[in-house]
């Protein structure tokens, strides 16, 4: 039974994405939580509290995943376990790496590359194991 483009979106958005939580500070002073996938450039949500902004991602992700599988695009499959993904005839085509892990680097980019408004609650890439 073929599945549907959504079916497959909701399957291939639960790989092990980085998810990015930041706290940012509204014009009005209050403050609201942005989450993304840096891997699918684009995929952001926000919400009021961690768990909102979270749960708003994880919906985004699938519409998101669901878009690029309708216009025959690539989906990146999470780039710290792979050098490269394509989408061939529906199917992912995946090409493994160990996982290289350079403490402290990626904090120092973090810290480098935002602005001062935001502040990285926090970054979590999933541990693969081979």
């Amino acid at each position: 039974m073929a599945k549907t483009q959504q079916e497959h979106a909701t399957i291939l958005s639960k790989y092990p994405y980085t998810v990015e939580l930041f706290r940012d500070k509204t014009t009005d002073g209050d403050y609201i939580f942005l989450a993304r996938n840096p891997e699918l450039e684009g995929c952001m949500a926000q919400g009021l509290t961690e768990e909102e902004a979270l749960s708003n991602l994880n919906e985004v992700r699938i519409e998101h995943i669901e878009h690029l599988l309708e216009h025959h695009l690539p989906v990146p499959y999470p780039n710290h376990a792979v050098a490269s993904s394509q989408v061939s005839g529906g199917n992912i085509v995946l090409i493994e790496l160990p996982a290289i892990n350079l403490s402290g680097i990626k904090e120092h980019l973090t810290r480098e590359v935002q602005s001062d408004t935001k502040e990285l609650v926090f970054s979590s890439t999933p541990i693969t194991i081979g």
